[in-house]
């Protein structure tokens, strides 16, 4: 069984993030990467570092996407050199594309290509392998992604149950009205089957789920993050070890006295953890003693599953429990300071909607080719009553260049 896993906190949008063209990017060498999702999760008086092992088949998401990368290096790199030049790059799809991919919008080509400059990182005017991989890991792509969003029913469900357990009205739900939250809410349990939902509370409002549209990325000193991410409970560390930025930001949310550093009581590390970063032994925590924290244990680990497996194989796997947190392990729930956290396991539609969308596109292919001889040419493709958007699919799959698609340039 295929499967994802779900990231369910404070789940809220946010804009999209525009890197400024403009100003020369610093060239950068690739370095190391992580093989994981990590993430610092900001409990009130508590920070922690959660890491998410995340498998399919007992393989990281991260390999199943160098793996991905590699094959779509090998079909860009048309004279086979093992570099990519500027010439080829431009039949690379965008890392936007991509992303649609992961929330299963499929197209018969990826659109605008990524620019050279944000391409090649050492500058040397060629793509390598590990320089298209790292470039997507600075887009937010090549390991686990986490989608935020928020249903437009949270606030109404919300203020409907807060209200209707304020039995006194002060405004303020005490610690004995939350007690008897069940024999409250059962009130609303209007075809007594043992549940309240979402309808019985607010009258037509259906379950509230929210699509995870709107990508949680680490962050980048490129970026301008709309003001709702900050507000997150949650920073994504990035793939690149090397990457600070996250530290300076983890800091600014953090640094009560404006110094620039974190002490202890501004940290919320425990002291063990503290003195271990603390590496120039001045009391306080700059961005590159944070990052020593990654090469440290996380608080804690958790091995998601997912993918085919023997029957009785669980789907998570907890190592780690902080102090003051509460983990239920078959599903993972999280509880500790005024963070939840639920992660569950459920069955993906990816599989079912790329076959969908390949069936569709086949088709086009085969409504273009009038004359039925197994090549679209350049007048077929951009015959406006024959789906003319597949004229960008003849420069991206054409691998001869011979200005015609061929069938087997079609399926490549």
């Amino acid at each position: 069984m295929t499967g994802r896993f779900s990231l369910l906190a404070v789940v809220l949008t946010a804009g999209v993030l525009l890197a400024d063209e403009s100003k020369p990017r610093p060239k950068v060498a690739v370095g190391p990467r992580a093989d994981h999702l990590d993430l610092i999760a900001l409990a009130g008086d508590r920070v922690l570092r959660i890491q998410f092992q995340v498998e399919i088949d007992g393989k990281s998401v991260c390999a199943l996407q160098d793996e991905a990368f590699a094959k779509l290096f090998a079909f860009v790199d048309r004279d086979g050199n093992g570099v990519i030049d500027q010439k080829e790059a431009v039949r690379l799809p965008s890392a936007f594309s991509l992303r649609q991919n992961i929330w299963g919008q499929f197209g018969p080509y990826g659109g605008q290509a990524p620019s050279w400059t944000e391409l090649d990182a050492d500058g040397d005017g060629k793509l390598t392998l590990a320089e298209l991989i790292d470039f997507h890991r600075r887009a937010g792509l090549g390991g686990t992604v986490i989608g935020i969003g928020r249903s437009a029913n949270a606030d109404v469900l919300s203020s409907t149950i807060l209200k209707a357990l304020d039995t006194d009205g002060d405004k303020i739900v005490t610690a004995k009205e939350w007690q008897a939250a069940p024999a409250m809410l059962s009130k609303f349990d209007r075809n007594d089957d043992e549940m309240v939902s979402p309808a019985e509370l607010v009258s037509k409002v259906a379950y509230p789920g929210a699509i995870g549209a709107t990508m949680l990325p680490a962050p980048s000193p490129e970026d301008r993050p709309a003001k709702i991410i900050d507000e997150m409970p949650l920073i994504t560390l990035p793939l690149r070890l090397n990457d600070t930025h996250w530290a300076t930001v983890l800091i600014a949310r953090r640094d009560a006295n404006k110094d620039g550093k974190l002490d202890r009581p501004e940290s919320d590390l425990d002291a063990a953890t503290f003195e271990k970063l603390d590496t120039d032994k001045d009391g306080k925590l700059g961005p590159a003693e944070l990052l020593v924290w990654r090469t440290l244990e996380p608080d804690i680990r958790c091995r998601v599953m997912l993918g085919e497996s023997k029957e009785g194989k669980p789907a998570f796997e907890i190592i780690g429990s902080p102090k003051g947190a509460t983990i239920r392990n078959e599903r993972f729930d999280l509880a500790v300071g005024n963070l939840r956290l639920e992660v569950r396991h459920d069955v993906g539609k990816l599989p079912s909607a790329l076959a969908a969308a390949r069936k569709r596109i086949v088709d086009r292919f085969t409504q273009t080719d009038v004359n039925g001889d197994g090549v679209i040419d350049e007048k077929e493709a951009a015959a406006p009553a024959r789906n003319g958007d597949l004229v960008p699919l003849l420069a991206f799959a054409d691998r001869d260049a011979d200005g015609k698609l061929t069938r087997k340039e079609f399926d490549a």
